[in-house]
């Protein structure tokens, strides 16, 4: 109706300017040029007088009219390229590949790879193929709107154990382009000025500048003027109907999220809530219910709107047990997104094996940016005998805090001992060593020239 009324503005302004000007000229000819009684030559000029008039008025507000009609048209061009692209990048694989490629995951194929964790892989397979399927048969219209539900899957365990990796390596293998329609939620991006169920689906509160930008001595804005935007996920969720989402530490973000009633916002400025009670929840639940309504409808609402996520996969990293995720969501019923909705995968500590594969591979990768001709390091030979790889491997299997991420330690220590010497080792052969100091009962590395 907007377009509508700004192109019946356009046209009318069109038409006046061009009918309604030429009677005027006629008319003036006719008053001054003809024996025409003085009742006529007045009625002329007064039509000549407001025609001019209108003329004038309309010839001001013409800009403004022209302008509306440009931002309309760009618009709509916009929204013309934004509709190409989402045809263009959106949309999961075929359902036979997907199924090829999550087996790739659990056959140690893929390009993101997975160390250990049979049982989790084959959790992580039932439930992908299933959620594969389903939404095949959702696009092909051959599904029962009745048994509609989300498509959630928890990844539960301790950290360091391969969860993130995991998430990459499925969306890699649902989407088509995952670099344009999976989006990472970090806990990182959470702060505590609102309810995490707002901060992740419905809308963030951001800050512009105002035209004038005075100071507003009462609130302390200086001119910035709060208004709420569409949040990151909402605004991906909107854009492309098939894609991954990827949240990442959730039981952080709830911790990190707003305690109800702790805070409340006056003109953009949040602080502390004098009535709210002192002895609040450690933990914000609101995301939960979202995702209960999800997962029981595939869909959940937002002011007017209703987001459709039935073709929209959810990743979930998190500490939390399988026992938590129970109680949290219900064990039964079939309108409360119960636990029986959901998809759960448990990853256990990386045994041993698992440790050793995870430090033959970083080596290998750190021996390639050593010997590189072109490197900073340029080393003709680097070497990690066995009782080094071993004993970095169960190290690593001890660090039951971090168990994978060490390797992220391993790596930092051994460029950061290879730096003191950066310059003085081209062209020599160098084996590191891995062992504890005797002194200060640390682990650490250490490195000599091998002739």
């Amino acid at each position: 109706m907007k377009v509508l009324g700004r192109r019946f503005l356009a046209g009318f302004l069109a038409l006046s300017l061009v009918f309604g000007g030429k009677p005027a000229v006629n008319s003036e000819v006719k008053a001054f040029g003809s024996s025409s009684s003085q009742t006529s030559g007045s009625g002329s000029t007064i039509k000549t007088v407001i025609l001019s008039a209108l003329g004038s008025v309309l010839a001001g507000v013409a800009p403004y009219i022209l302008k509306g009609i440009k931002e309309t048209i760009e618009d709509l061009v916009a929204k013309s390229k934004s509709k190409k692209e989402v045809e263009k990048y959106s949309g999961f694989r075929k359902t036979s590949e997907i199924v090829s490629r999550l087996q790739d995951i659990c056959d140690d194929k893929s390009t993101v790879r997975i160390y250990g964790q049979k049982k989790a892989k084959k959790q992580m397979f039932d439930a992908l193929s299933s959620v594969a399927a389903r939404v095949d048969d959702l696009k092909r219209g051959k599904y029962d709107e009745k048994d509609m539900r989300g498509n959630i899957v928890y990844l539960i365990g301790p950290s360091g154990t391969g969860k993130t990796k995991m998430c990459y390596a499925i969306a890699d293998a649902f989407l088509r382009h995952p670099e344009k329609t999976c989006i990472f939620c970090h806990s990182e991006s959470i702060t505590s000025e609102a309810e995490l169920g707002t901060q992740l689906f419905k809308t963030v509160l951001t800050k512009d500048i105002g035209e004038k930008r005075q100071r507003n001595w009462f609130t302390g804005s200086d001119g910035l003027i709060p208004k709420d935007e569409e949040s990151p996920l909402l605004k991906h969720l909107l854009q492309w109907y098939e894609s991954v989402v990827i949240i990442d530490e959730y039981d952080k973000m709830k911790q990190k999220s707003a305690k109800p009633g702790s805070t409340m916002t006056i003109q953009g400025v949040t602080i502390p809530n004098p009535n709210a009670a002192t002895s609040v929840s450690s933990v914000d639940n609101s995301a939960d219910e979202i995702f209960r309504s999800i997962a029981s409808t595939g869909k959940y609402k937002f002011m007017n709107k209703e987001i459709d996520c039935s073709r929209t996969l959810f990743l979930i990293t998190t500490n939390e047990t399988k026992e938590e995720l129970e109680a949290n969501f219900g064990i039964s019923g079939t309108k409360g997104g119960g636990a029986q909705r959901l998809s759960i995968v448990e990853f256990e500590y990386l045994s041993k094996e698992a440790c050793r594969s995870i430090v033959d591979d970083m080596l290998e990768n750190l021996t390639e940016s050593l010997t590189n001709a072109d490197g900073p390091y340029r080393l003709v030979e680097v070497v990690f005998d066995e009782k080094t790889r071993d004993l970095m491997a169960e190290y690593m299997f001890n660090e039951k805090v971090t168990q994978g991420r060490t390797k992220n330690k391993f790596e930092d220590e051994i460029r950061g001992l290879m730096a003191r010497y950066m310059g003085k080792d081209y062209d020599k052969k160098i084996e590191i060593i891995f062992s504890k100091n005797s002194e200060t009962d640390e682990y650490e590395f250490s490195r000599k020239q091998i002739k």
